[in-house]
């Protein structure tokens, strides 16, 4: 069975190593049944802050991936 799943990170968590990295954390609570067979970025998406509004300038960036799963059913 195929299954997807999307996962959302903020760029800052993957620069500074960080140990909340929702994509690291998702990978390792996979059952030991499932595998991973793709992932694939799907946007990336600037978060302004309010003081921000304009755009020119942003707190982070949160780039969604699609994993994709298949278990041997």
């Amino acid at each position: 069975m195929i299954k997807t799943h999307e996962v959302m990170v903020k760029l800052s968590a993957l620069r500074e190593g960080s140990e909340d990295n929702p994509l690291a954390n998702f990978l390792t609570t996979l059952d030991k049944d499932e595998r991973v067979i793709g992932v694939v970025k799907l946007n990336t998406k600037p978060v302004f802050s309010e003081t921000h509004i304009t755009g020119r300038c942003c707190d982070d960036i949160t780039i969604h991936f699609l994993v994709i799963t298949r278990t041997k059913d």
